[in-house]
């Protein structure tokens, strides 16, 4: 015959099982408190941009919109969109944008597709326009406006 449970033994274990439960909960409070904390830091370090700056990137936004609802590109549109984004752009933020505003005019001036692609490809460009729209989508709170 088995010898039956021993009772020592299961309490024992079950005691353990209770402070490893307990300790795991208070890791995982601990592990959300930091992780909100963290959140919050990370929205008060977000960029305000100032109004003009907003108003001038949204309307060049609604550009790109309208020009790809119609399959059209006019650079000439998109440009003077550009150049209120530059005019209004805040110091953190103007040399990308004017580097944008120099790549658009290039794209153009360029004799050939070719020359067009190249530019359009070129690493500095896509990060210029990259660091100008995530200031914009920060700083004039388009994720939050649109209930993202």
């Amino acid at each position: 015959m088995l010898p039956g449970p021993d009772d020592v033994a299961e309490r024992d274990s079950r005691r353990r099982a209770r402070r490893w439960t307990w300790a795991l909960a208070g890791f995982a409070v601990v592990v959300i408190g930091a992780l909100s904390w963290y959140g919050r830091q990370s929205e008060a370090e977000a960029p305000t941009a100032p109004k003009a700056f907003c108003v001038a990137a949204n309307a060049y936004e609604r550009e790109l919109e309208r020009q790809g609802q119609r399959y059209e590109v006019d650079v000439d549109r998109q440009i003077v969109r550009v150049e209120a984004m530059v005019a209004t752009a805040p110091p953190a933020i103007r040399p990308e944008a004017t580097r944008f505003l120099t790549a658009l005019e290039a794209f153009r001036d360029a004799p050939d597709d070719a020359t067009r692609a190249r530019l359009q490809d070129a690493p500095r460009t896509k990060r210029a326009i990259d660091e100008v729209n995530r200031y914009w989508n920060q700083g004039c709170g388009v994720f939050d406006r649109e209930g993202l």
